[in-house]
């Protein structure tokens, strides 16, 4: 309204919008999802930036993400083959209190002894 020229105070567009209906969108505060642990020891590199194996089912890759739903956020565990850059497997969450990774055994093509390796959640 004030860019239309139009002066008007703080109720007046509060009444205004509860009148129609429209409601402010309101940020979330910031949630730390990141457990960082300095004392920890640091895993050894195997694949040294060497993002291209010759064959499928010899390097996968993970990454976890937030959704925020108006329930609140959900967690959610990806695994890769980098091969074929095909999905191997999936897993959300509505906590990152556990292993996330291990969850992707049960919504994937991963076989329990290959998912068994997997489970590990880590911060960067």
């Amino acid at each position: 309204m004030l860019a239309n020229g139009i002066r008007v105070g703080k109720e007046w567009v509060r009444k205004l919008m509860a009148l129609h209906g429209i409601r402010a969108k309101t940020t979330r505060k910031f949630k730390a999802t990141t457990n960082s642990a300095p004392m920890l020891p640091v895993a050894p590199n195997l694949i040294a930036r060497d993002l291209t194996p010759a064959l499928p089912n010899q390097v996968w890759t993970t990454d976890i993400t937030y959704l925020a739903t108006d329930e609140g956020l959900l967690y959610l565990t990806v695994v890769l083959d980098l091969f074929s850059r095909q999905v191997v497997g999936w897993s959300i969450q509505s906590r990152m209190t556990r292993p996330v990774g291990g969850g992707c055994v049960a919504y994937g093509l991963v076989p329990t002894s290959i998912g068994s390796r997997i489970g590990c959640a880590f911060g960067s």
